[in-house]
């Protein structure tokens, strides 16, 4: 049996985190490709229709879905985790119009930056400690906790984008 390093299950969620947001630009292009590598990016952006960055009236647009994952991340596991504060505002991420795709990219940046600086940081006997300062119903959470969250609360939008990359193809954008 093979005996696992001090940072193997760190590095794996930060192997996750990769392969999500590689995800989430690929749900934003063609789902049927495979993830894109980040290099190219802005280019990425640049291939999503203008009608797939604006709200419909019972659906999020793409820029609402994935600055929501970028507050989230930042949140969940650079503050809670790593304690590098957020900055947070979560009701601004489902308010007004969308990103442009600079701003947008640069979130993706940004979350991208904080969760890979945080799990570098992190040791994997750490995981079992106590986040801060989040308390869910009135007990305290793990930092694993919040990670395993992150990960999974991040493919769930995923999985949104991908749908509503169909939607655009399809041109049934309405939300209705």
């Amino acid at each position: 049996m093979r005996t696992m390093r001090s940072s193997d299950i760190v590095h794996g969620l930060a192997a996750e985190f990769t392969e999500l947001w590689r995800g989430t630009l690929s749900a934003l292009t063609d789902p049927g490709c495979p993830p894109p590598d980040w290099s190219p990016a802005p280019a990425t952006a640049d291939a999503v229709p203008t009608m797939a960055v604006r709200d419909g009236p019972k659906l999020n647009s793409t820029s609402v879905i994935v600055r929501h994952l970028s507050g989230a991340n930042r949140f969940w596991v650079g503050e809670l985790v790593g304690g590098i504060p957020s900055g947070r505002d979560r009701s601004l991420e489902f308010a007004g119009a969308g990103l442009s795709r600079d701003e947008l990219l640069e979130e993706v940046a940004r979350a991208r930056e904080v969760v890979n600086t945080t799990l570098a940081r992190l040791r994997d006997e750490e995981l079992t400690g106590v986040a801060h300062p989040l308390l869910k119903a009135g007990r305290p959470v793990s930092r694993l906790y919040c990670i395993l969250h992150a990960l999974t609360h991040h493919a769930h939008h995923n999985g949104q984008l991908v749908l509503l990359r169909r939607l655009w193809s399809e041109g049934d954008v309405s939300g209705r």
